[in-house]
């Protein structure tokens, strides 16, 4: 495998010494290997005493949400009163120890989108610490004062150590969107201000900042050109785009290895196959965390979940998903989302049932899954689980149908619980106790995703309905004229106005063009912070970037103009409100920061 690959598993070191920060920390860091030894000898900060600690705060969690690693799921940010050390470090109990002097250095000026980076870059880079289990990196604090002949080498890091936590660190918060590029420009870069305005001067443990800086910059390099594409990849994927999304995601995994690509990746393959089989199968219940895009489903009365054959296209897909999914869940166990999508895997793959108890046991022991409202829909899918269950020719069809018609009793009973029940009853013939249930999700219909809405209407009869679900979209299609003004999304480039637009008013410096067997991709920006994505010639994809003063920030603003979304999915950093096929918003940090809009065009949808 190239070593210029990110890997989040790699070898074990000790000894591996905090960003940057070598000569000013006090004696006591040599020592102190827990946050308890922190917490007694200095006082913890926090938003109160120190408003900055909650926008670090903020960064510190989109983080760990992003790399979706065990390790630093679990992490801990610790902010303590020592303005003047400037330093910072992960310690064995899985802390990461932060000083109001570090935060205060890194926000110097008043350019907060630059101080953020920094933020992002230190944390990563101890972050990164933790994922290769520097169990002795409290020690590094110590290694400058090492008197001559002290046999104390082990406590040291390489500089290869730090290469690559700078590295780690640098995509970490590269990922996570923040403006990484600024920290490597040539003139008043991140490392040498931060180390003059620390007096350092180098140990032998660290390499020098030139050597530092160029080592990112060169590995860097090609992986900065990815992180476009592998976000558009996740709007792709969102709005059902799953070949694209897969080609996507397949080359990004090709350079970066991460268990949010390999979970997304799963989750593209497990729709693909869905897409190879009839509606009747593919669609037949609602799994939580699956947003379907597709259209019509036929009422089946087969026995059980899956008996009709699937498809031999169906089945290679899903024995990809199974393959991603497991890794996601290998790299990170308490990832909900890759247990459910396993679970929905299982459930299509023949004889593999046990297995999806198995991921479902697992999803209920993730953080999330003790959550009651996640609990409820957990138990949804086990009990669909228990209804697909014939292994041994048992029938567990009543008990799993006394179960789900318990919980549909809650006032707060789920929509995907009610809709597999009136499946399930549907399927045995008890169409009249089933007819109880399509009532009441058509009492909810606003709610429903659009697939759902179109089954509701079908069942009940209702013509006229499927007619108010249209009229429905269509006033939300006003949302995009928000976002796009004069974009014109569904194109095609190659023609001279379309082109022309291209180069008034939008540059081409975000990534350069990818060209993969199957798919020629190209993602523009302009002045605003906007990005588009162009897909074999045609305008398919706009990020509209929301800044924080303008008025539909406000997700109450938001949800007051266009009505309550349709999903609200979870995201890295954040979730997703979802308007249907055409559009979104994502909301990071309790606000709404980019609208997404999809306008695949009829053209581009045939090729």
């Amino acid at each position: 495998m190239d070593r210029t690959r990110f890997l989040f598993f790699e070898t074990k070191v000790v000894a591996t010494l905090c960003l940057l920060l070598l000569a000013c920390t006090p004696i006591l860091a040599a020592s102190c290997s827990t946050s308890k030894c922190y917490t007694d000898a200095y006082n913890s900060v926090d938003s109160t005493a120190f408003p900055l600690v909650n926008r670090v705060d903020g960064i510190f969690n989109k983080l760990r949400s992003t790399v979706g690693l065990k390790k630093t799921n679990r992490a801990k940010l610790l902010v303590i009163d020592a303005s003047g050390y400037p330093w910072a470090v992960a310690l064995s109990d899985n802390t990461i120890v932060l000083t109001t002097g570090a935060i205060r250095k890194m926000y110097q000026g008043n350019d907060y989108a630059l101080a953020d980076a920094r933020v992002a870059f230190v944390l990563g880079h101890e972050l990164s610490h933790l994922v290769t289990d520097d169990l002795f990196h409290h020690r590094a604090f110590a290694a400058t004062r090492v008197p001559e002949g002290d046999s104390a080498d082990w406590q040291r890091s390489s500089p290869a150590d730090e290469n690559r936590a700078d590295f780690n660190g640098y995509l970490f918060a590269t990922i996570s969107g923040y403006e990484t590029q600024q920290l490597l420009r040539k003139k008043n870069n991140f490392f040498n201000s931060w180390l003059n305005q620390l007096g350092v001067v180098e140990g032998n443990s660290h390499p020098d900042m030139t050597k530092r800086v160029d080592f990112i910059r060169a590995r860097f390099s090609t992986l900065q050109a990815e992180i476009p594409y592998y976000k558009f990849a996740v709007m792709l994927a969102h709005f059902g785009h799953y070949k694209d999304a897969q080609l996507l995601f397949e080359d990004y995994l090709n350079n970066v290895e991460t268990q949010q690509a390999y979970s997304n990746l799963g989750y593209v393959y497990l729709q693909r196959a869905r897409e190879e089989m009839p509606d009747s199968l593919s669609y037949k219940y609602w799994i939580p965390t699956l947003l379907e895009p597709g259209s019509g489903l036929e009422t089946n009365r087969s026995r059980s979940l899956f008996q009709r054959s699937i498809p031999v296209a169906a089945i290679n897909l899903l024995e990809m998903a199974e393959t991603k999914l497991k890794l996601a869940v290998e790299m990170n166990s308490d990832d909900l989302a890759s247990h459910i999508n396993l679970a929905a895997t299982y459930l299509f793959l023949p004889n593999k049932i046990h297995h999806a108890y198995a991921a479902i046991r697992d999803a209920r022991n993730t953080p999330l899954g003790k959550n009651p409202s996640v609990a409820i829909q957990l138990e949804s899918i086990y009990q669909l689980i228990r209804a697909a269950d014939d292994d041994d020719n048992g029938d567990r069809w009543p008990k799993a149908r006394d179960k789900l018609a318990e919980i549909a009793r809650q006032d707060d009973a789920p929509e995907n619980l009610l809709y597999n029940l009136s499946r399930m009853l549907d399927s045995r013939g008890r169409s009249g106790a089933a007819t109880r249930y399509w009532k009441l999700l058509y009492q909810k219909l606003p709610t429903l995703p659009r697939i759902y809405q179109i089954q509701v209407c079908l069942r009940l009869g209702l013509d006229s309905c499927n007619e108010s679900i249209t009229a429905k979209n269509t006033v939300m299609q006003f949302a995009p004229e928000m976002a796009t003004g004069k974009v014109p999304i569904g194109q095609d480039m190659r023609y001279p106005a379309a082109r022309k637009y291209l180069e008034k008013h939008w540059s081409n410096h975000v990534a350069p063009r990818k060209e993969l067997e199957d798919l020629n991709a190209v993602v523009y920006s302009n002045s605003g912070g906007d990005k588009l994505m162009v897909l074999d010639h045609y305008i398919e994809m706009l990020v509209k970037n929301v800044p924080d003063d303008t008025y539909f920030a406000s997700i109450e603003n938001l949800v007051d103009t266009f009505g309550p979304p349709q999903a609200s999915l979870p995201t890295s950093g954040g979730f997703i409100l979802s308007y249907g096929s055409d559009w979104s918003a994502l909301v990071e940090d309790s606000r709404v920061t980019e609208i997404w809009l999809s306008g695949l065009s009829k053209a581009a949808q045939t090729r």
